[in-house]
Order: structure tokens, then C-alpha cells, then sequence
């Protein structure tokens, strides 16, 4: 005999997208729509435990202890906040980790294979092309060159930007023939203790589902040029926490990546050289408050000093890459802008400083475009009171269009 307190719920399932950079750890509960825009039910985000000396494995230390918390607060706080009061019961279905620099290394490349006589193209064809130069990058990974006996690097993600036959791009080349076959590919590989200690990590709380990998900036450039179908040049710019990616397309396909070891909390160690012995709170929150030139003068001052210390090496780093990207042709004009924290006006300030007369062909200041909230509401639509998060919705938007 059954009553309304014993009947069962229906089961709906969630998909997770876990969002690591190099200073935090983001998360997202979302519900793919037919018809309709993938709907994002819980975010959450946490910081990386401040470091005023950093390297790697301290970075990897934080990241790990940053990952067990967010997925506490997904069981614990996401789930049981999205089931309260409902008459259906939501589970993780499916889960995905998007990863930002450092935590993997890519390479974009052309490759090609030509044939004495017209070729009939098989998927055999395009798999004997990526599979050598697989193997190729990872024999010359800095891991492998620098130590033979250290930890191996496992593919993360392979995929095909464009393909070429006899010089003309196709989306359909299986079947066709040719004597040229051209492949402009991305590779990126991640070491195998990350990869393994993330897997362990996700499937303890939620076991029973295979893990998807992605990288940020191919998640990213698939969703502007989505979204900006008429940009077919342009180069996306994320801010981290310890990282700067940069992207560089042209005729809508990556050209061009590169980073550099600078983000959002390099402000706060500059302001700290200043401001020492102070918490990295009352730091975030200096810095903070200098942004709404609501402190007194004289540690306005300060911290002005601090910022400016922080432009001079970020845009020595930035004006370098860009300057190893033009060495091959005139840059894109549109540049666009991503960073989760209150620091992105600062970033956006900086980009004002940036060498762009050198590099693009108009010779004026880049034409900046931030992917923030508003953009954000494009992609995906939000459960009320849910805070809008960029990057959570340009995974999702990605992870919706790819499944």
C-alpha cells in the first residue's frame, strides 16, 4: 500500500561543468532545453588560498583543495538547494572540466600530406596525419625534454579546425578525392597526475559518469564565433588568477595561442611589496576600494603605484606575444575580453596601453568586447537569483551545442 509521504520522485537529470583556471575553481548545475537555451540552476566559485610565493606545486596543491570544496558545495549547497520543495529529484547525469592555463599545454598546427595520384580520403587518412603529430608533441613536451623520468602528459583534446583539399577548405572531406590533404588541428595535453587526481576527485562525490575534458579557449572561440558569426578575425583574451590566455583567429579559425604567468593576483602582490604584512583580504579589498576612489588619498596613491607596477610588466608580457603573432601577418582589431573577478576593470584599463598601432592593420586601439553578464544572458538563461557567471555560461552554451 502506498501513500503520497512513500511515493517515489522522478528523476531529472543535471549536468555539471567544472570551470579551473589558474586562481579558482568555478561550477555550474545547468539543464539542457530542447528548443530552447540551456538553463544554469547553481553557480558557485572558489578561490584558489592566496600565495604570496608561488610555484607549481604550490599551485597544484591549491587547486586540489580548491576542487574539494566546490564539490561540497555542489552536493551539499547546489543539489539540496535545487531539490528543496520540489516534486522531482535532480541528479548529476553528466560532468565536464573546462581547464584554463596552466593546466595544460597546446599547440596549433598545419599539417599536410600530399599524394603522387589522386587520393580517395578516409578517416584513415586524417588519423594517420593527427596520430603522428601526437605522438610528436608529446615526445617534445617540456615535461619530456626537461626530465625523462617524470610524469607523462595524456592527451586532453584533439580537434580538427579546418581541413583543406587541393587548397579548399570542405567540411565534408571523407570520401572525396585529392592530392592534397591540409589539417589545421589543436592538440593540447595535460599531465597525468592532474588528469587522474581530477577524475578521483569528481567521481569520490559522484562516481558512475565519464568525465569530459575541455579547454577554455577552444570552449571560447567556438561560442564568439557562434555567437559573431561575422567575426571572422579576432583575438580572445582571459584573465586568470595567475594566468593570461591569449587566442588569435583569423578567417574563423585559431591561428595563434599563447600565455604568459600574469593575472589578477599579481596586482595583489604588487600592492602587498607596498602594504606589507597586510591579509591577502585586506588587500583584495584596498584594491577594491581604490577601483571606487572611495579611500583616502595617500593609500589612493599607493595603490595607484601597485596597479601601475602591475601594467608595466603585464603589458611587456602582452606586447611581446602580440608582437611574435604579427611576425606573420597584420593583427585583428577585435579583441575580446574575459575575466570572472571585480580586477577586469583594471584589465580593460591596461588594454588601453596595449602596442596595437604596431601590429594591426587600422593602427588604432584595439576594439575591446567584454564577455560579461550581459552577454552572458545571450547564452544561457539563469533560475532566478542565481549569480550570472561568464565563464560558466560560455562553457555551457559550448558543452549544449556540442552533446
Amino acid at each position: 500500500m502506498s501513500s503520497f509521504f512513500s511515493a517515489k520522485k522522478d528523476i531529472v537529470p543535471l549536468n555539471l561543468v567544472l570551470d579551473i583556471e589558474s586562481g579558482s575553481i568555478g561550477a555550474g548545475l545547468y539543464m539542457n532545453r530542447p528548443g530552447k537555451k540551456p538553463i544554469v540552476l547553481y553557480t558557485a566559485r572558489e578561490n584558489f588560498v592566496y600565495q604570496k610565493d608561488l610555484n607549481g606545486q604550490v599551485l597544484f596543491s591549491a587547486m586540489f583543495k580548491a576542487l574539494e570544496t566546490i564539490l561540497d558545495r555542489i552536493e551539499n549547497a547546489g543539489l539540496v538547494g535545487i531539490n528543496e520543495n520540489k516534486n522531482v529529484l535532480h541528479v548529476i547525469g553528466g560532468y565536464d572540466a573546462v581547464l584554463s592555463s596552466p593546466w595544460y599545454l597546446s599547440e596549433i598546427k598545419t599539417l599536410k600530406a600530399l599524394y603522387a595520384t589522386p587520393h580517395q580520403i578516409s578517416q584513415s587518412s586524417i588519423n594517420k596525419l593527427f596520430d603522428t603529430e601526437e605522438r610528436e608533441f608529446e615526445s617534445k613536451s617540456e615535461i619530456s625534454q626537461q626530465n625523462k623520468n617524470a610524469d607523462p602528459y595524456l592527451l586532453l583534446e584533439r580537434k580538427i579546425l579546418r581541413t583543406n583539399l587541393n587548397g579548399y577548405s570542405t567540411d565534408k572531406p571523407i570520401g572525396k578525392t585529392a592530392r592534397e590533404l591540409e589539417l589545421i588541428v589543436a592538440i593540447s595535453l595535460t599531465p597525468r597526475v592532474f588528469l587522474e587526481g581530477i577524475k578521483s576527485a569528481v567521481t569520490r562525490k559522484f562516481p558512475s559518469h565519464q568525465l569530459g575534458l575541455h579547454t577554455f579557449s577552444l570552449a571560447a572561440f567556438s561560442t564568439i564565433r557562434d555567437i559573431y558569426s561575422q567575426e571572422d578575425d579576432f583575438i580572445f583574451m582571459h584573465v586568470g588568477g595567475e594566468v593570461t590566455d591569449i587566442v588569435v583567429v583569423k578567417k574563423g579559425t585559431i591561428a595563434d595561442t599563447a600565455s604568459f604567468p600574469l593575472g589578477r593576483n599579481t596586482i595583489l602582490r604588487d600592492t602587498e611589496k607596498i602594504f606589507s604584512g597586510t591579509p591577502h583580504g585586506a588587500l583584495e579589498s584596498l584594491v577594491k576600494i581604490a577601483l571606487e576612489n572611495k579611500s583616502h588619498s595617500l593609500d589612493l596613491s599607493k595603490i595607484q603605484i601597485a596597479i601601475n607596477d602591475t601594467k608595466t610588466s603585464w603589458l611587456k608580457f602582452f606586447n611581446d606575444a602580440l608582437s611574435s603573432f604579427s611576425d606573420k601577418s597584420f593583427l585583428p582589431n577585435t579583441l575580446f575580453f574575459q575575466d570572472n573577478s571585480p580586477f577586469s576593470k583594471i584589465f580593460m584599463e591596461f588594454l588601453k596601453g596595449a602596442e596595437s598601432n604596431r601590429f594591426t592593420v587600422t593602427s588604432q586601439p584595439f576594439s575591446v568586447i567584454a564577455i560579461d553578464a550581459s552577454l552572458s544572458k545571450i547564452l544561457v538563461d539563469y533560475e532566478k537569483d542565481i549569480v550570472n557567471e561568464s565563464s560558466i555560461a560560455v562553457e555551457v552554451n559550448f558543452l549544449s551545442r556540442l552533446y
